[in-house]
């Protein structure tokens, strides 16, 4: 019976050593460092109906010189009755995007959201700009 509390006593000793000696955690900083981004959208301000409205889009980062890359999703959100139109295309520095024509006439919300790809040091961004769609002058 000596023998087996012994054995019990040493196991216990053993298992906490064991268990205070692996008590430290291993913590990794991420790397690279995640880039905050500013975005900047630009509305071409009023265009005719049934004409194609244009955004020019930048992303700029801020700590870094490399260039984002991902995608940009754009929304046309009309003021008067929430009609919602959205559109997504890659993004590969400043860029001129052109849009199907927007058909009812008032003003629109634009916002644009960069998304970036997967495992990228960039963190996302959001913009709004404004979009007037008038009649098509007579004439």
């Amino acid at each position: 019976m000596k023998k087996f509390a012994a054995s019990v006593i040493v196991a216990l000793l053993m298992s906490a050593g064991l268990v205070a000696a692996s008590s430290t955690t291993a913590s990794a900083a991420p790397y690279p460092p995640r880039f905050e981004t500013s975005c900047n959208a630009t509305s071409q301000g009023s265009v005719n109906r049934f004409e194609r409205p244009s955004l020019r889009v930048n992303v700029r980062p801020r700590g870094t010189n490399r260039s984002p890359r991902g995608t940009v999703t754009v929304n046309y959100v009309r003021r008067e009755g929430g009609k919602r139109v959205s559109y997504t295309r890659g993004y590969n520095g400043p860029t001129v995007y052109s849009f199907p024509a927007l058909r009812r006439p008032g003003r629109y919300y634009v916002v644009i959201r960069y998304n970036p790809g997967a495992n990228s040091v960039f963190k996302s961004c959001s913009d709004t700009a404004n979009q007037f769609v008038r009649n098509r002058p007579r004439g």
